[in-house]
Order: structure tokens, then C-alpha cells, then sequence
């Protein structure tokens, strides 16, 4: 789940996610920068709106319809600008920029919002993902507040896309009234994981022979001999504690091409996969165990 190749795969993501996978040991998370252009309306464009924002209205067209950059200072949050949007009867409205988004990435869209007098059948001044709907909207603000409103969503993404952001005036409805915006915000936010303890995993040998006899899937003693059971299709391993090392040995299971055994080295790569994508720490650490066991009897 963590891979980046896998986080790409739509059709894996389900399927992993379906079988239980899950991002484990995560202590929280860690938001990028702002994806989103000109996020506090300071640039202006030749259209005297804010450069990489553009209006889109959903329903209602009059010229009563206003959309603007707010300068003065007690409608702007920071900065000298916010963004206005007005209207004396029922609208449906938004100014919005372009972001792309990663597939299987969660993202926290944010921004503060003030009214006034604005009433009507939608759902007030909100941030939304036009493409997500309902599944990437922020709470709507109605009425007149006095202070700036933060408003937060929290979502995913399930597919590499293009979407827009809108400051939504109105909102599966129409409004009337004021409403700013100032300060939005789109970021993705990556998991933080604990740190994997230093301490070295200890194995036991009777653990290890268990696995090394009777695992299904590691499969050792199908293709190893050891005394007289086990395959023959990878060298005997009687002995070989007394003939390699414990480095040796651990490169072998982990990393069976880099050194091939003797005899078998014209193959020019081992069948046997590497046991560490197979098997956990604690399994490994134990079959290690047991093949130090194997040495040479005196």
C-alpha cells in the first residue's frame, strides 16, 4: 500500500484495500504546500479578478450577479484582497481554479468565509470539488456572520484527475446576499509512520525449523535438503553454518541472485524469491536461527 507503483493502480488500491491492507503504525500525517494558484486573490488579472481563478454559474445569469476582489480592509483576512461574490436575487455561482490530483492521495481542502444577509435554497458560502460533489464540500455559511468562518474538508481522491476548486456561491441551491472568501487551501496530506524499532528481532531455532519444514508459501524444505528430507532443486544446506557466516547466510535469503552457491552459480539467477518480501522480521530472524543450527558434526 505504501508503493508508490501501487498507489497508481486504481484497480490494486481496491483490490488491497478490500483484503484488509492498511497503512499501519501511522502517527499522523504531514500536509504538502498549497496546491491551489493565487490562494489569497492578491494577483489581479486583466478581467480585474483574481489571475488564475475564473467564474462559472450554474443557474441564473442577471446582472445582478457580481463577482469581484473585496480591498476593503474589514471584508479581507489578510493580505489586500479577498473574493466577492454578490447578488440581489437568486444565484448560483462560483469562482474557481484548476488543481490535478493523485489517485488514492487524501487532501484537506480549507478556507475562511464571511456573509451577509445571504439566504436561499442552497446551502450558503462553501468550498467544494466540482467533480467530487458531496464528497468534497466544506459545511455552508448562512446569514450575516461578523468574523471570518474557517470551513474544512477532508477527502480522497480515487483516481488521477483534473478538477476544480470552487468558492461556491449557493451550493445545490440558489442564494441571495454577500459572500467572501480569503485564504483557501488545497493540500495533501501524507501519513507519518513510527519509526521501526532499532533493536535487533531476536529468532529461535525450533521457530525457524517449523517454518523452514512446513510453511506453504516460503516452501524451503520442497526445494533444500537438509539430512535426508527436502528437495533438490536448491543446494543441500547440512553444514552450512559451519561453511558461511551469519552475513552470508541472511544475504542468501534476502538477496538469493547476488551470490550464488557453488554448482548452481551457471543458472545466472536463483528461482528461490526473496524471503523477505515472504516472510516478516520476526519469521525471518527464526529461520536464520535454524540455519546457524546446521553445522558440520565433529
Amino acid at each position: 500500500m505504501q508503493q508508490p507503483v501501487n498507489a497508481k493502480d486504481e484497480w490494486l488500491r481496491a483490490a488491497l484495500a478490500a483484503t484488509g491492507a492498511a497503512e499501519l503504525n501511522v502517527i499522523g500525517y504531514k500536509p504538502s504546500a498549497n496546491m491551489l494558484p493565487n490562494a489569497s486573490f492578491e494577483k489581479m488579472g486583466d478581467n480585474k479578478l483574481p489571475s488564475d481563478w475564473a467564474t462559472r454559474t450554474y443557474s441564473a445569469r442577471r446582472p445582478d450577479l457580481k463577482h469581484a476582489v473585496e480591498t476593503r480592509k474589514e471584508y479581507v483576512r489578510t493580505g489586500k484582497h479577498s473574493l466577492r461574490i454578490s447578488a440581489e436575487t437568486r444565484h448560483d455561482s462560483s469562482l474557481f481554479a484548476r488543481v490535478r490530483l493523485k489517485g488514492g492521495h487524501n487532501y484537506i481542502l480549507s478556507g475562511w468565509v464571511r456573509t451577509e444577509n445571504l439566504q436561499g435554497t442552497g446551502n450558503g458560502a462553501l468550498l467544494g470539488v466540482h467533480e467530487l460533489q458531496h464528497a468534497a464540500k466544506t459545511k455552508g455559511v448562512r446569514q450575516t456572520t461578523d468574523q471570518w468562518t474557517e470551513v474544512k474538508v477532508e477527502f480522497k481522491s480515487e483516481q488521477d484527475r483534473e478538477v476544480t476548486v470552487n468558492c461556491l456561491f449557493g451550493g445545490w441551491g440558489q442564494s441571495t446576499g454577500t459572500a467572501w472568501w480569503d485564504d483557501v487551501s488545497l493540500v495533501e496530506i501524507t501519513p507519518i509512520y513510527r519509526e521501526k524499532s532499532k533493536d535487533p528481532v531476536k529468532g529461535t531455532a525450533l521457530a525457524g525449523k517449523k517454518i523452514f519444514d512446513t510453511h506453504l508459501v516460503a516452501g524451503c524444505i520442497r526445494c533444500h535438503k537438509v539430512g535426508d528430507k527436502g528437495g533438490i532443486i536448491g543446494p543441500a544446506l547440512d553444514g552450512i553454518a559451519s561453511r558461511k557466516d551469519a552475513d552470508y547466510i541472511h544475504r542468501a535469503l534476502v538477496n538469493p541472485t547476488a551470490e550464488l552457491a557453488e554448482g548452481f552459480d551457471k543458472l545466472g539467477a536463483s528461482p528461490m524469491p526473496p524471503m523477505n518480501i515472504i516472510l516478516n522480521d520476526q519469521e525471518l530472524a527464526d529461520v536464520m536461527a535454524y540455519l546457524l543450527t546446521l553445522k558440520d558434526k565433529k
